[in-house]
């Protein structure tokens, strides 16, 4: 499933430097979402899978401000990413992606039913909105969303 990503004109950059680890195993989704993070400013380590995704990790020396992962993902799947980089990293911020509705993902642990979720498809304002509010706001940013 492929994520409605449309750029408005009123997003600008984030400018704010954060890492944020992209987990998608769609590949346009995940290069469509690697670019439009990148254009406002985060750092962005794309992976298609858990296991590519604790590799990085294990080669990223700086603090990963947030995970941002697809649920579904084949082999080690988006809730068991986050629990292995929770238990080394308890700052993380996470993110769900999934193309299912948020009941069809009641399943998941507490903690998962803590963080947030984005539905598929989603807009890039939506997107960056989520983003700014588990990372918290920046004034400068929010002023450049509708």
């Amino acid at each position: 499933m492929e994520a409605a990503v449309t750029p408005s004109p009123t997003d600008g950059p984030a400018l704010t430097g954060e890492t944020i680890l992209l987990v998608e195993d769609e590949p346009s989704v995940r290069r469509l979402v690697h670019r439009v993070l990148s254009q406002r400013g985060y750092e962005v380590l794309s992976a298609r899978s858990g296991a590519e995704a604790l590799s990085l990790v294990a080669e990223h020396t700086e603090p990963i401000a947030l995970l941002l992962t697809d649920v579904v993902l084949p082999g080690m799947d988006g809730c068991e990413l986050a629990r292995s980089l929770l238990a080394a990293q308890p700052s993380l911020k996470v993110i769900y992606m999934s193309g299912y509705t948020a009941e069809a993902v009641l399943h998941l642990g507490p903690s998962e039913q803590q963080a947030t979720l984005i539905e598929k498809p989603f807009a890039v304002a939506d997107l960056l909105q989520q983003i700014r509010s588990v990372l918290g706001s920046h004034d400068r940013f929010l002023g450049k969303l509708k």
